[in-house]
C-alpha cells in the first residue's frame, strides 16, 4: 500500500472511532465506505503490478 493511501486509511479509521463514540452514524458509515474503497483500490493496484511482473 502506498504511503498516501495508508495515511488516508489511518485518518478514516480515526474519524470512524470519533464518530462512533459520538454516535453520529451517517459520517461513520460514509468513512467506513471510504475505507473499503481505499482497501479495494490498493488490492486492485497490487494485483495489476503482480500481473506486470509475470
Amino acid at each position: 500500500m502506498d504511503k498516501y493511501l495508508m495515511v488516508v486509511l489511518i485518518l478514516l479509521i480515526g474519524g470512524m472511532i470519533i464518530m462512533g463514540t459520538q454516535e453520529r452514524w451517517i459520517p461513520f458509515y460514509s468513512m467506513l465506505g471510504g475505507a473499503i474503497i481505499v482497501i479495494m483500490y490498493s488490492s486492485y493496484k497490487n494485483r495489476q503490478q503482480y500481473k506486470r511482473k509475470r
